[in-house]
């Protein structure tokens, strides 16, 4: 009740700024877990007087295609996959976040970074030996682009590395009452999608 929803897409730090700056009252947005806990994210939370909390997390999975010989392995390291060429869901195009995130296995092979995850299981399916790297909650979107049919292409593969994604809600620290109910009647609805999914 007085409560009326705008809804807007970005990146992560486009939802961040705009929540700073009061263009927006809240964000829902996903990181991952290491960089969430970077001193270049934790410093943007602190100089904004930014309220986060963690809604879920889910684990990185890879989106493979069924022809491909990573589809025969039941689990994937991160290394294996910086052979292959990353297909990255975001509106950010620096190839250097990415580098900095996955710094300890090793040099990056980007493919494609989009913003359109048809355009990213288009790439795949010209590109066989390209994957996808994604959280396992938009795993699911990718799979079900393509009906869940037994013609689909994309298969999904658990990795040997936990590098979980966090699901976060972001406000500022002004009113925080109304924030905590807004985030409440957010949460439950998350929550209420998240078991419709299982």
């Amino acid at each position: 009740p007085a409560i009326h929803f705008t809804i807007k897409e970005g990146d992560f730090w486009k939802n961040m700024k705009d929540v700073s700056l009061g263009y927006s009252d809240c964000a829902i947005t996903t990181i991952w877990e290491k960089a969430f806990i970077s001193s270049e994210v934790q410093n943007v939370i602190a100089d904004n007087n930014l309220y986060v909390d963690i809604l879920q997390k889910y684990n990185t999975v890879a989106l493979v295609h069924k022809h491909s010989e990573l589809a025969q392995k039941t689990k994937i390291s991160l290394q294996e996959l910086l052979a292959y060429p990353l297909v990255l869901y975001n509106t950010n195009t620096d190839p250097k976040w990415y580098q900095n995130l996955f710094d300890d296995y090793g040099k990056l092979h980007i493919g494609l970074i989009s913003n359109s995850a048809k355009g990213c299981v288009l790439y795949v399916n010209e590109n066989p030996s390209a994957v996808i790297l994604v959280n396992a909650l938009a795993a699911q979107t990718y799979l079900a682009l393509e009906g869940g049919s037994s013609s689909a292409s994309l298969v999904s593969k658990t990795l040997k590395e936990c590098e979980p994604y966090l699901y976060i809600y972001v406000s500022a620290w002004e009113d925080k009452e109304k924030y905590q109910i807004i985030k409440t009647v957010i949460q439950q609805k998350t929550e209420d999608y998240f078991k419709n999914q299982s």
